[in-house]
């Protein structure tokens, strides 16, 4: 590692035998709501499967988050997509890919739903924020993913006036946005998978 005058270090990271890829980590990481933040757009050179993180890659994003804050440590995207095709996690669904990450690591998926959008509701979702863990959502359509192609989220926290953060990997404006309605956070979610967390999640919120 070496450290130049502007506070950045430089790491020399293996992402496979025949490749090596130089990664610029800035002296303290980003951290929105509280929780480290990784933005899909700053890997563009990254490969998962025969995409990149910046194209396909926000459920890494939102997993990379959410570990980075449950191990207090941090898990980089890069890292996590080096697993992801080693391991060929983008030819299975999303559970079975989260349950292989999650095995890399002290983190744990404790369950997973369906939401609004797919005939479910919000109400795990909303007392798994209470609890202080957090939530990785796939929203189709509304405010996170006007496209309607689907977009990963991760919910970090719900605020005393029940109020929901969200950091969204496709958009450093939407992360550092006020908290959201349960309307905008939560009526376009399609699936959601918690993770476990014992730090109380209102400290999360601004």
């Amino acid at each position: 590692m070496t450290v130049s005058s502007d506070g950045s270090a430089s790491y020399n990271i293996e992402l496979s035998a025949s490749s090596v890829l130089k990664v610029i980590h800035l002296a303290g990481q980003e951290r929105i709501n509280n929780v480290p933040y990784y933005s899909s757009f700053d890997y563009t050179d990254v490969k998962y499967g025969s995409k990149t993180v910046s194209s396909d890659g926000g459920l890494i994003c939102c997993f990379s988050m959410a570990a980075s804050l449950l191990t207090d440590s941090s898990v980089s995207p890069i890292d996590v997509a080096a697993y992801g095709n080693e391991n060929k996690t983008y030819e299975s669904d999303v559970t079975t890919a989260l349950q292989a990450f999650s095995s890399t690591g002290a983190v744990k998926l404790i369950s997973n739903g369906y939401g609004p959008k797919n005939g479910g509701d919000s109400s795990a979702i909303i007392a798994a924020l209470e609890n202080g863990y957090v939530v990785i959502g796939y929203q189709i359509g509304g405010h996170f993913n006007p496209s309607s192609t689907g977009r990963y989220i991760l919910y970090t926290g719900i605020t005393d006036s029940d109020r929901i953060c969200i950091n969204d990997p496709a958009s450093r404006a939407r992360s550092y946005s006020e908290a959201y309605s349960s309307g905008t956070a939560f009526d376009n979610c399609y699936a959601y998978w918690i993770y476990s967390q014992l730090t109380p999640s209102k400290e999360r919120c601004r």
